[in-house]
């Protein structure tokens, strides 16, 4: 509800950021749905999948972000926190696929880890455009997200879900897989 609010409050204080932090699902969501189209996954599930990115994982490195920055400073929020904590919320919200039985191969595994990160990339960016809006840098931004690198968080959760559908597919346990991916 904390994050729908904001995203809510964003679109009506700043409608262009929101709508720019749709974009890269226009650019990703065809190549996700061509991965997804021998055994297409429940819509209810990728839905799913993108809440789970956009709140859970937003939620959860907002807060321990801004404990680092306040502990340690910006740039090792930046550098170290961000990118390690992002992706275990991020592939956490794989293996709540893996534990709701969706996931039974590689391929899944690489589908919910797209959804969860767009669903993480959407809020994200939305928040990085409001900031460049206020700025007056929003286009150079929304070209460098939305444009140049939209695949960026798919492409870093891939690996999680690659490693985790793989120890589905193989029968073993996910947590050393996961971590592997990760």
């Amino acid at each position: 509800p904390l994050v729908a609010l904001g995203v809510v409050l964003l679109a009506v204080l700043d409608p262009v950021s929101a709508l720019a932090g749709l974009v890269p699902l226009a650019i990703v969501l065809p190549v996700v749905s061509w991965l997804d189209r021998v055994e297409p996954e429940p819509r209810a599930s990728r839905v799913h999948a993108l809440l789970w990115g956009a709140s859970v994982a937003i939620v959860g490195a907002l807060i321990v972000n801004t404990v680092v920055a306040l502990v340690a400073g910006d740039v090792a929020s930046m550098v170290i926190s961000a990118p390690v904590v992002e992706e275990a919320l991020k592939g956490l919200g794989v293996v709540w696929a893996v534990r709701r039985r969706e996931v039974d191969g590689v391929t899944d595994g690489i589908v919910y880890a797209a959804w969860v990160a767009l669903g993480f990339a959407v809020v994200e960016d939305m928040t990085y455009f409001a900031t460049a809006s206020v700025e007056g840098a929003l286009l150079p931004v929304f070209v460098i997200r939305a444009l140049l690198t939209p695949f960026a968080h798919p492409l870093f959760t891939f690996w999680t879900g690659l490693a985790i559908g793989r120890a589905v597919r193989t029968g073993r346990p996910i947590v050393p897989g996961a971590l592997w991916g990760y």
